[in-house]
């Protein structure tokens, strides 16, 4: 019996490895399109005469990642990469008769769709033309009305608490508020564009929902150093996105074939700061975020792994608050003063002359309340509270 039990263990631990192997290797592999942040590009390929060139062999490859995507043209010279990861890019062209053509510096950027025209020179295909330019800024495939901003201006630009929701005020027609949120509850303000209710928003964080439906606004977002670039949609957007409010597409970083990593701290103090009119002396404020980044190959050209972390430390004065707290009167069960009806919880009645019998108070509750709750401080019930 021993003996078998033994195997029995030996069986159980080879599961539990071949799982943690499994479950290792479904985390390594590339992501599937639709869990990125993705862009779409088309184009045609043509001969020096303007005739399209079918067939031709389209390679599409990142230059960060070394990823490939290949295709070919159809019977109207066209090719479709649907759904590009965002990078940089590089495409080749080659068919047989005609020189291969390298078209460089394609940045595609989130939700963004790119169409080119590549012209083929007739030639042997061992000869190779290399053409370097931007992408197209006009998007003929599209009518989508968008602003994208990109990793430099997300990390370079001013933050206040380093909030890269701020920059969505880029956008024309877009505004933060506080307006049409729950309660002002929910961990970012609202974002109203084009007139539209802040809750009729969508987000989407690489390719999935990123939304706190319970306080209809957005979660606490990536910090800027996690995030590689976002793309708001004001308008005419596919349809396949629920709400009429705008679409806000956040793509995070990437590790690529090099080793890249940023270490940052930044500091905000009371060093500079003028007292208040109404104090004696300067509040105590410091605030501390720091944080490092590091990126890089688990495999070249295969697999890339990316850790962004940071810390917020914050230390002030007390924010005083006001609340409305029991008179005197009332702290002894007296409210006949006031235009509350007081109902006995025992009996579902109201006390007689609105008057509370102090022998129905819990003698923990007076301990306990006593010294909590203040008296009064101001003329209209309340008290300053700081905690």
């Amino acid at each position: 019996m021993r003996g078998n039990g033994g195997e029995t263990g030996r069986r159980i631990l080879r599961g539990f490895a071949a799982v943690f192997v499994v479950a290792l290797g479904l985390i390594l592999l590339p992501q599937p399109s639709r869990a990125q942040s993705t862009a779409l590009l088309t184009g045609t390929v043509v001969d020096p005469s303007g005739a399209v060139v079918t067939g031709a062999a389209v390679v599409c490859r990142n230059t960060q990642t070394g990823l490939s995507y290949k295709a070919q043209t159809n019977a109207e010279g066209l090719f479709r990469f649907p759904s590009l990861p965002i990078g940089e890019y590089e495409v080749t062209v080659s068919h047989a008769g005609f020189e291969s053509l390298v078209r460089n510096g394609l940045d595609l950027l989130t939700g963004h769709s790119v169409d080119l025209h590549l012209e083929l020179q007739v030639g042997a295909s061992v000869q190779t033309v290399q053409v370097t330019s931007a992408a197209p800024v006009v998007q003929p495939t599209s009518s989508v009305v968008q602003t994208t901003v990109a990793s430099r201006e997300i990390r370079q630009l001013p933050l206040n608490g380093r909030n890269p929701l701020q920059l969505v005020t880029l956008t024309p027609g877009t505004f933060l508020t506080y307006t049409g949120t729950e309660g002002n509850q929910q961990e970012n303000q609202g974002v109203t564009t084009n007139g539209l209710r802040a809750p009729d928003n969508n987000y989407v964080l690489d390719g999935m929902e990123y939304i706190n439906r319970e306080w209809d606004g957005p979660p606490t977002l990536p910090n800027p150093d996690a995030l590689q670039e976002f793309t708001m949609k004001s308008s005419n957007f596919s349809a396949s996105l629920s709400g009429p409010g705008a679409t806000m597409l956040l793509s995070t970083r990437s590790g690529t074939n090099q080793f890249h990593g940023s270490v940052y701290e930044f500091v905000r103090n009371d060093a500079t700061d003028s007292r208040n009119f109404f104090s004696t002396t300067v509040s105590p404020y410091k605030q501390n975020q720091f944080g490092a980044t590091f990126g890089g190959p688990l495999k070249k050209d295969k697999a890339f792994v990316f850790f962004s972390y940071q810390a917020t430390r914050q230390i002030g004065s007390s924010s005083p608050s006001n609340i409305t707290v029991p008179t005197a009167a009332e702290r002894n069960g007296d409210y006949s003063a006031s235009n509350r009806i007081i109902v006995n919880p025992s009996t579902g009645k109201p006390f007689q002359n609105n008057m509370i019998p102090q022998g129905s108070f819990d003698a923990l509750a007076v301990k306990l309340y006593q010294p909590l709750v203040p008296l009064p401080t101001l003329s209209n019930g309340l008290a300053v509270l700081v905690p």
